[in-house]
């Protein structure tokens, strides 16, 4: 008696390099040819070429073994025994095209085989056959490992001696693209540098990260779970999706990934003073608010109806109510010369005695502010 394994076309068990026969000892005194072994049929059952069988976690494959008597008339009594090890797996479905009875109960098959000539199992390579049973194992591997595969078929009338044969399953990972759940800081200047955690899955083995088109200037994976980088610079203020690329493919872009590209504000020049520092001016006089954005940004960086004003309390600084007005001026200015930006704002007399907060708000949705007690 033989025990072979084959597989269908259609079956997810992949086959990519040689697996050698895998042979058990017999009893020199049997009576007919006896030996088990593992090899791979097409559909057709055709000998294609002994090939390791492999499987991703997660993903279930179909094997399917046949057993063929060699001269011999098959025994309706004979039993299959099917059980894995190694790798934790587990049977999902067992079935005979021949329609006799098979049980599962985890890592345990045991099929019932009537046998006889209607059985569409292939024969061995090489061999003087009669087909006896064939069946299909659904084996669901959920671990990364070896699973081991065993066949076992009872002895029968004409020869006791049981046989046993066993090849493995090489069971991978799931490949899966990484993804990025947090970014942190989420934002930064233009001219880059800022370094950038990104927490997210599926990080090991990462080759790449990307802020929108732009590559990182530097990348060091954590664990499969962090990468620290560093921001590289944009010609662009706004939102960006960073992205991380493995050998298992780039991540997804979500709201979670992006990273905002902000101006360089470095705080207001003198005479002004930043938080929390009150400034002491009159009112009605024009107050010159300087601050540098790193260069020349154009005249364009004013967020709408920016900057504005309204009245805080002069002990706190907080807020004292909603009421918001725009804070006039006569524009704003660039100076070349020294990088600098200037808005001339123009106090009103109607502030004498109360304290207000400007709220210079740029383009790119940051605001800065400064704190004034008129008098």
């Amino acid at each position: 008696m033989r025990i072979t394994v084959h597989r269908a076309v259609s079956s997810v068990v992949c086959a990519t390099a040689a697996l050698a026969a895998v042979l058990t000892a017999v009893s020199p005194a049997a009576a007919f040819n006896q030996s088990a072994y593992w090899t791979i049929y097409d559909a057709s059952g055709e000998l294609v070429e002994d090939v390791p069988l492999t499987a991703t976690a997660g993903d279930e494959v179909t094997v399917r073994p046949a057993v063929i008597a060699e001269g011999v008339t098959p025994d309706p009594s004979a039993v299959e025994t099917f059980t894995l090890s190694g790798a934790t797996a587990t049977f999902t479905s067992a079935t005979q095209t021949d329609g006799s009875f098979c049980q599962i109960s985890g890592t345990t098959a045991v099929c019932h085989d009537p046998g006889g000539p209607g059985s569409t199992c292939p024969y061995p390579p090489g061999g003087l056959g009669f087909r006896e049973g064939c069946f299909a194992l659904g084996i669901l591997p959920t671990e990364q490992g070896t699973v081991t595969l065993t066949a076992s078929a009872a002895g029968d009338a004409f020869d006791p001696n049981p046989v046993t044969s066993s090849t493995t399953i090489t069971v991978s990972s799931a490949s899966t693209a990484p993804t990025v759940t947090g970014i942190s800081p989420d934002s930064g200047p233009t001219t880059g540098g800022t370094s950038v955690t990104i927490t997210g899955t599926g990080f090991t083995g990462a080759t790449a990260v990307d802020f929108g088109t732009t590559p990182a200037t530097s990348l060091t994976v954590n664990s499969d779970t962090s990468i620290t980088t560093t921001a590289p610079a944009s010609s662009s203020i706004g939102a960006v999706d960073v992205t991380v690329t493995t050998p298992n493919g780039t991540s997804v872009t979500t709201s979670a990934d992006q990273y905002a590209y902000t101006y360089r504000f470095a705080g207001f020049f003198p005479p002004v003073k930043n938080p929390p520092m009150f400034n002491k001016a009159e009112a009605g006089r024009t107050i010159p608010l300087k601050f540098s954005l790193g260069g020349d940004q154009g005249l364009n960086i004013l967020a709408p109806g920016s900057p504005f004003v309204h009245p805080v309390d002069c002990i706190t600084g907080a807020p004292i109510n909603n009421a918001t007005g725009a804070a006039d001026g006569s524009g704003l200015t660039f100076d070349s010369a020294t990088s600098t930006y200037t808005y001339a704002w123009k106090t009103s007399k109607a502030v004498t005695g109360t304290c207000q907060q400007v709220n210079v708000r740029l383009a790119d949705n940051t605001d800065h502010t400064a704190d004034f007690s008129f008098k």
